[in-house]
């Protein structure tokens, strides 16, 4: 994996703020930043990132299963009894689920590790599903997306 520093685009936090995305910097800290991209090879995409990936999602999945349930963690998850028999239904039907983002920490060798999961978080649908399509969208693609051999 390599770090790439690059120059922030001009008038990306003017977009951000036309569009909404205001909480791109919080209390002075940046949320969003331009200041550089990553290279990751094949390997460590398919193997160090995209694996655990999957693997977690299916844990997560299973424990989703038990949740609905269990009264007791319907209860601590603060979901109102009146909404249970919809998650319940929901779940049992295999309904597909919209939406899930994993955090996660990686330096470069070896699996990415879980910060946190984001499955419920209405900004990440903004951020991943418009904002941040919307930046590439206007952006030089070698700056996203650094393919080249042996890299993704």
């Amino acid at each position: 994996m390599k770090r790439i520093p690059c120059p922030e685009r001009a008038h990306w936090r003017a977009f951000a703020e036309e569009v909404g995305f205001g909480f791109h910097t919080i209390d002075d800290e940046p949320y969003w930043t331009e200041s550089a991209y990553y290279q990751f090879s094949l390997q460590q995409i398919e193997q160090d990132i995209e694996t655990p990936t999957e693997e977690l999602h299916e844990m997560i999945m299973d424990m989703v299963g038990d949740i609905t349930r269990s009264e007791e963690m319907l209860t601590l998850l603060n979901i109102p009894r009146d909404y249970w028999s919809y998650v319940w239904n929901s779940w049992n039907n295999q309904d597909p689920h919209l939406y899930g983002r994993m955090d996660f920490s990686y330096q470069g060798t070896g699996p990415a590790k879980l910060l946190e999961l984001n499955y419920d978080t209405p900004t990440s649908l903004f951020e991943t599903g418009f904002f941040s399509v919307g930046v590439v969208g206007r952006a030089d693609p070698v700056r996203h997306f650094a393919v080249g051999r042996g890299s993704v």
